[in-house]
């Protein structure tokens, strides 16, 4: 088994939070955003949108990116290098942290299940297009 090369995968985490963040924001401003905020007001809550909010996705998020590629680098020397690998650690991850959350989430605060299916899709174009390019800047040396 190969050794797995910390910097590379520090590295790829970081594109992965910037490629993440710019597509899920994008479409947070385009797509989610009202729907949220809705969802929140019918709960009697405000949607959270302060520095401490911003500061703990960010951080969520690089976790995630770091988790993602040293998945990918963990399962390339048994499947191979490239984007079909990559592909599949994304679906992976947004299976296990993305649609058990969104569902829970949805259950225990009957949330619209418009709105965690238009999060399930948004998300999971999110996690492949962030794992493939964070994945892109990976080698083993």
């Amino acid at each position: 088994m190969a050794k797995i090369n910390w910097s590379r995968v520090f590295l790829g985490g970081f594109i992965w939070v910037v490629a993440f963040n710019v597509v899920h924001m994008s479409a947070w401003f385009l797509l989610l955003e009202s729907g949220w905020t809705s969802a929140f007001a019918a709960l009697g809550r405000p949607w959270p949108q302060d520095l401490g909010t911003l500061a703990l996705w960010l951080l969520l998020t690089f976790g995630g990116g770091i988790l993602a590629i040293w998945a990918y680098a963990a399962v390339r020397p048994q499947y191979g290098p490239g984007p079909k690998t990559a592909a599949g650690v994304a679906v992976f991850l947004w299976l296990v942290g993305g649609v058990g959350p969104n569902v829970w989430f949805a259950h225990l605060l009957l949330l619209p299940t418009g709105l965690i299916v238009s999060n399930l899709a948004v998300e999971f174009v999110d996690f492949v297009v962030a794992t493939i390019l964070g994945a892109w800047l990976y080698k083993e040396q």
